[in-house]
């Protein structure tokens, strides 16, 4: 009797610190969950695969596996920058490109060399995987490479620029092909041009879709275009400074792109809701979530988290340029390299992605740039 006395007292002790102990453990928006170093520059988006472990390339030529807690699981070194971001198959297979010419397919368990793919200019763009796991891929040797799964070449297009950005994939299989050579390009999965969409400047980033298949991109005229499938022009609006970032689209139809001097601009059928300055250029895409908040990137070195009517909520200082996408987790967290070799995961209030037509840098957590289909 005494003894079961007190294992109830020290239950009812015991239970309110271990209440206190978990809400301890609760971490507000804008703070840091851990950091992880690598060797050099991190310029490459990170990707979540089934497993959840996170990938990401650096200038130092690792293409790195972290734990969601920011453990390295392993590292491998591809002998070249790796810029471009992770591209995840449904089985956990990634692919990456490099700027040693190559395209690559990893395991996702200990990053050991599947295949290499060469080709004749750097790829900084991530390749596009279709579901029949076809990969589309483009470098700056101007053509567009289609790849077998198993790495195998199936045709090319060739544009008459580089091609740093990457491929946007239609519900109905269209392939959207940035180049710098001021197109945009429509074609097949068998790689016949279907229409080509001129603008009076370099196309270096990657386009996004909405729910339609309308297609958003920018270009160094300054302009946002908005492009209907069938090549058409629905509207553009000028945003005063070249575009490098890809847009992104919100659940309401609102578009969001930042310029050159480092103002993102909020649209909505072609006119401004709202803009947000930053004090530099913003070169990459925003993140869009589930809160309705726009998590923003600055070459500033400032993540910011900003409301749904443009309103800074918080800011996360780094010290170092930011030039890539952020990743967001389910959890909030969210995941984003810089310029001083650091990796941040930073949470957020947020429970994951906005359920929106493209609400981040290749549409979803794997970067496989295709767009949802209506059923989804």
């Amino acid at each position: 009797m005494l003894k079961s006395l007190r294992s109830v007292l020290l239950t009812l002790c015991i239970s309110p610190l271990l209440t206190l102990s978990a809400l301890a453990e609760i971490q507000p928006p804008g703070s840091l969950k851990w950091e992880f170093q690598a060797q050099r520059s991190v310029m490459s988006s990170a990707a979540q695969g089934p497993n959840g472990d996170i990938y990401f390339g650096s200038n130092d030529g690792f293409l790195y596996a972290v734990s969601p807690t920011g453990q390295l699981r392993w590292k491998i070194q591809l002998g070249s920058f790796v810029r471009s971001a992770p591209t995840i198959a449904p089985n956990g297979t990634l692919y990456v490109g490099t700027y040693g010419d190559e395209v690559l397919a990893l395991s996702p368990h200990n990053g050991h060399i599947l295949w290499r793919f060469k080709t004749q200019g750097f790829v900084s763009a991530s390749p596009a995987l279709a579901t029949d796991g076809s990969l589309y891929v483009g470098s700056w040797d101007g053509r567009l490479y289609a790849l077998s799964a198993r790495g195998k070449l199936k045709w090319t297009y060739e544009t008459g620029g580089p091609i740093s950005g990457s491929v946007a994939i239609g519900q109905d299989g269209t392939l959207y092909v940035p180049s710098q050579d001021t197109h945009l390009y429509a074609l097949t999965p068998e790689g016949q041009r279907k229409w080509r969409f001129a603008t009076a400047g370099k196309i270096g980033s990657s386009p996004a879709l909405d729910a339609q298949g309308t297609i958003y991109v920018g270009s160094e005229d300054g302009n946002v275009y908005a492009i209907r499938p069938t090549g058409e022009r629905q509207w553009f609006f000028n945003l005063g400074f070249p575009v490098w970032g890809s847009p992104v689209v919100a659940q309401d139809q609102t578009v969001y792109c930042g310029n050159g001097e480092g103002t993102l601009f909020a649209l909505k059928a072609g006119t401004v809701r709202w803009t947000y300055k930053t004090r530099r250029s913003i070169g990459e895409a925003p993140t869009l979530g589930a809160d309705g908040n726009i998590y923003l990137p600055s070459y500033d070195g400032n993540l910011y988290a900003l409301s749904p009517e443009g309103r800074n909520l918080w800011f996360y200082p780094t010290g170092e340029e930011i030039a890539v996408s952020p990743l967001l987790l389910d959890d909030g967290t969210l995941i984003f390299g810089g310029g001083r070799s650091k990796v941040y995961a930073v949470q957020t209030a947020s429970a994951g992605l906005q359920k929106s037509p493209w609400p981040t840098f290749g549409q979803n957590r794997q970067n496989t740039q295709q767009a949802q289909t209506r059923a989804k």
